[in-house]
């Protein structure tokens, strides 16, 4: 017991080490690490360690920031645009493809605390997870900062002018979808759960896309949203 609680005290101080260099790398220093730490600790990783806080307030948090954030870039770059164009910007930049592409130039999964369980999935079984620990990210910096902080952040780390664009709409396949239906004159796709296996700390769902009485697509991940993502996908293959 001795040398497990020498490890994982070890272990916590190398961490905690790793955050120092991620810090540098977004260019934002906390005032209040133990901000920093919280967002980076996935539920899985508070359930097995027995520790009493996780990430998930304050992603519930950045995602309302990230949303304000980029609501207001868009009203300065397209000043003409409707609020029906807007919001399909937004659905685009705020979704989990975005997420996770700002993800992956932060490489914050090499920062992120989980569960053994969540571990073993591998880079696709964290797609989800991921992209929450953007908006955590998101949501600590504004606990810490205030929103001028939070602005920085995005404006120099997350901000590509050419992405706020139409291109980036692609990104969100359910949008794709759902416009291609409706110039088809076909109706709305209905996002429907099958089935939802495994363990509570890493679920896996199967979804099914119907419109009308017609089967469009299945698609799995290992969460709704991805499992959603995945029917869009193969239905927008189907239908092209």
């Amino acid at each position: 017991m001795r040398h497990r609680f020498g490890q994982t005290l070890k272990n916590e101080s190398l961490w905690e080490e790793k955050l120092i260099r991620l810090q540098e790398r977004i260019g934002y220093f906390f005032q209040d690490a133990r901000l920093l730490c919280k967002a980076l600790t996935h539920s899985s990783f508070r359930y097995e360690a027995g520790i009493e806080e996780d990430n998930e307030r304050l992603e519930f948090i950045g995602d309302a920031v990230l949303q304000l954030l980029v609501t207001e870039k868009l009203l300065a770059l397209f000043p003409e645009a409707t609020e029906g164009d807007l919001t399909k910007k937004r659905s685009a930049l705020v979704c989990e493809e975005t997420l996770l592409k700002h993800e992956k130039r932060l490489n914050l999964y090499e920062f992120l605390r989980v569960g053994k369980g969540m571990e073993k999935q591998g880079l696709r079984g964290t797609r989800s997870v991921r992209a929450d620990a953007v908006e955590a990210l998101i949501g600590a910096i504004y606990y810490d900062g205030g929103l001028p902080a939070a602005e920085i952040f995005f404006s120099e780390a997350l901000f590509e002018k050419e992405g706020y664009g139409s291109g980036l709409i692609s990104n969100d396949p359910k949008s794709s979808l759902q416009e291609f239906l409706q110039a088809s004159g076909k109706p709305l796709p209905e996002y429907i759960l099958i089935e939802k296996s495994g363990q509570d700390d890493a679920p896996h769902f199967l979804i099914a896309i119907r419109s009308g009485e017609d089967i469009l697509a299945t698609g799995a991940g290992y969460s709704k949203k991805e499992a959603e993502f995945a029917a869009a996908r193969r239905a927008l293959e189907i239908l092209s």
